[in-house]
């Protein structure tokens, strides 16, 4: 396995843009991201790990992308075993976190914490859904209506239910 690190957003999207294209619904927060760096280069922020895994003949079988201060970023991972030659090339990255693929953050996370001599913990697992007809809801009784002032409460307990369910976290 090749694994190589990009110095410039478009250079890391000729390598592996066709690779993250072909699975869109799979990969799109990386081409979300990857979008934004290729409109705008020039952040202050830290510069980005772009990085790639590819097999013998060349073809790329995973990639990885972090803007700092953010986890990592993984694709799908079409060899299992080129995610212990991404963990092995990422081991000198103080990495916060990985997110992607279970399987393929599982396997990244050990290697990376076996050769940090450090160990690791799943903290959520998220999935991505694909939308594939689309079902009109039933009309409601009422009607839209802009929100008032004492609205507040009932929209602010919707806000906090809905980080609570859908993030699993404690809003404050």
């Amino acid at each position: 396995m090749q694994v190589d690190r990009y110095a410039t957003p478009d250079a890391f999207a000729a390598a592996v843009e066709p690779f993250l294209a072909a699975r869109e619904a799979e990969h799109n927060l990386m081409l979300g991201i990857l979008s934004t760096l290729l409109r705008d280069a020039s952040s202050d922020e830290a510069s980005p790990l772009l990085v790639s895994v590819a097999d013998d003949a060349g073809r790329v079988v995973g990639a990885a992308i972090r803007t700092p201060p953010h986890n990592l970023v993984m694709s799908e991972f079409d060899d299992v075993g080129a995610v212990a030659d991404l963990a092995t090339a990422l081991a000198d990255e103080p990495l916060p976190g990985a997110v992607g693929p279970p399987a393929a953050v599982r396997a990244f996370a050990q290697g990376w914490a076996d050769a940090n001599g450090t160990s690791w913990r799943a903290v959520r697992e998220e999935r991505i859904y694909r939308l594939s007809q689309v079902r009109p809801p039933e009309p409601g009784a009422g009607a839209a209506r802009l929100a008032a002032a004492a609205d507040r409460e009932t929209v602010g307990s919707w806000l906090v239910e809905f980080e609570r369910e859908a993030l699993d976290e404690e809003v404050e």
